[in-house]
């Protein structure tokens, strides 16, 4: 399981801030952790979907691959709602998501 944490400067959710760092625990137990994928969109990921390969018709419309540490600062986000989820891989499998983090970018 990966747990995922959103800094923001301000210290809240809600910011003028266009950029945005994510951060997220390793999991200590999974030793071959090779990398992290951040998903992200406009809507919140439907309740019954916990792993990628669920996404079907519902998918984040934005995705990154992180393959070096545990942060990824997001630069330029559009004003409005914007929810985080994370996965961790390794060469052969890919977690569930992470819990779902919700960040409103106010607009200038």
């Amino acid at each position: 399981m990966v747990a995922l944490v959103i800094l923001v400067v301000s210290g809240s959710l809600v910011s003028h801030a266009k950029e945005l760092t994510l951060a997220w625990d390793q999991n200590p137990s999974e030793q071959n952790v090779i990398g992290y994928t951040i998903w992200y969109g406009h809507e919140p990921r439907p309740e019954n979907i916990i792993h990628p390969y669920q996404q079907g018709e519902w998918q984040y419309p934005f995705r990154i691959t992180v393959t070096t540490g545990i942060a990824y600062q997001l630069p330029e986000l559009p004003s409005g709602n914007v929810y985080f989820s994370v996965t961790a891989f390794n060469r052969s499998e890919i977690s569930d998501f992470s819990e779902e983090l919700h960040h409103v970018v106010q607009g200038n």
